[in-house]
């Protein structure tokens, strides 16, 4: 996690570049969930720099949706937890959502780690409150 904080510094002096865009691409699909949550995290800035585009996102958004159901229920959390703002920028809409809810609320149910349940229901409300679910 803390390599992606250097993301802007690296994009400001011209090492990373929009000839890493297929690198980035790879990341959103990586089979890793931990690795592939973080590209995620980071697709706003790699947007806004011209490293990737919208429609290449868009049609890597599919593993987006795998973390929404990843059997570690961190990854799963976490991934939740990212989706409002994934959604503030278009890329996912409430009518996709509405197909993963089932992932949600069975973590609440099935999770082992209690902090996991109550986090989940936490995120749960927040979705509700803003009518993604």
């Amino acid at each position: 996690p803390e390599a992606w904080g250097l993301l802007p510094t690296l994009i400001e002096y011209g090492v990373v570049t929009e000839g890493d865009k297929d690198f980035f691409i790879d990341l959103l699909k990586y089979d890793k969930g931990w690795t592939r949550l973080r590209a995620w995290e980071n697709v706003n800035t790699l947007l806004e720099n011209s490293i990737i585009e919208f429609n290449e996102v868009l049609r890597a958004k599919r593993y987006f949706f795998d973390l929404l159901s990843s059997k570690d229920y961190e990854v799963r959390l976490a991934a939740w937890k990212f989706l409002a703002k994934i959604m503030g920028k278009g890329l996912i809409t409430a009518e996709e959502v509405a197909d993963w809810k089932d992932e949600l609320r069975d973590m609440i149910v099935e999770a082992p780690d209690h902090l996991i349940r109550k986090g989940a229901l936490e995120v749960y409300e927040e979705l509700k409150d803003m009518g993604i679910i």
